[in-house]
């Protein structure tokens, strides 16, 4: 039941097979959501053709995954769409076959076949289940919004940091530039005349040894960002539970029977609390 579900979807899927009926409103809200989403990413669809209902749908369906298993190389992930209809039109998402082949695919299985008040064996068994196929290219498209943003918080973290140096070189820069206002003024004309020709060379040397000390703190701290990064620290032998997809913090939270996924440096796992 849950051998799908254990694959690791790509970070960024963008390579992406589909199962479904050239003629659905299904297939065609998919497309229409993913290539003319908000953000402007770019997806690759290849269709599979098959019949999503009637008395062929399940030998269809069956020889379309066989297709996409054997180019499985060119693909990030599955989508196996119709877009609802009765409790017989969508039998065939109950067969064996079709279950059994979408349970062991090699590469993850989403759906988004329509149906909102049961659920289908195919559902059960599939990487991630989503009820329309709206709801299917949204979830691609969610993917690669969440590494931007993630890239966005790194970038920002960065900014600040270089922010808060930066200033503090200025401010020094300011403090030798009121020295010289200082000296011109109040030394003797000799004296401001030595001091003045020295003080290009310490200038220069003062910021060049600030500006290196502050280089070298900068690296200190993306180095520690970079530490702090999350697969990093699954790769130290960490790892980190999700319930519903939310981090699991307290052991309390979680209740006899609730699913919960492991994340680790390589792979994940799925458990049942008993």
């Amino acid at each position: 039941m849950d051998m799908n579900r254990e694959l690791t979807l790509p970070l960024l899927p963008q390579r992406i097979a589909v199962v479904s009926s050239e003629q659905a409103a299904g297939y065609r809200d998919f497309v229409q959501q993913l290539f003319h989403n908000q953000y402007g990413y770019r997806f690759a669809v290849t269709l599979f053709a098959a019949s999503v209902q009637g008395k062929n749908a399940e030998q269809t369906i069956t020889e379309a995954l066989t297709q996409i298993f054997e180019r499985r190389a060119e693909f990030d992930a599955v989508a196996v769409l119709r877009g609802g209809g009765s409790q017989s039109d969508l039998a065939c998402f109950d067969t064996y076959a079709v279950a059994s082949l979408v349970a062991q695919f090699p590469i993850p299985v989403v759906t988004g076949i329509g149906h909102d008040k049961d659920t289908s064996v195919t559902d059960s068994v599939a990487h991630t289940m989503l009820k329309t196929p709206t709801a299917a290219a949204e979830f691609f498209i969610e993917q690669y919004a969440m590494q931007e943003r993630y890239l966005e918080q790194l970038r920002n973290s960065v900014a600040h940091v270089w922010g808060q140096h930066s200033e503090r070189l200025q401010a020094r820069l300011r403090q030798y530039a009121m020295r010289i206002n200082v000296c011109a003024s109040k030394v003797c004309s000799m004296q401001a005349e030595k001091i003045t020709r020295h003080l290009p060379q310490r200038l220069y040397a003062a910021t060049s040894q600030a500006l290196f000390y502050e280089k070298n703190k900068l690296q200190y701290l993306e180095g520690k960002l970079h530490l702090l990064d999350p697969h990093n620290v699954l790769r130290r032998g960490y790892s980190l539970t999700l319930l519903d997809g939310k981090t699991l913090r307290d052991a309390q939270q979680a209740r006899q029977g609730d699913t919960l996924r492991t994340l680790l440096s390589n792979g994940e796992v799925v458990s049942v609390v008993t």
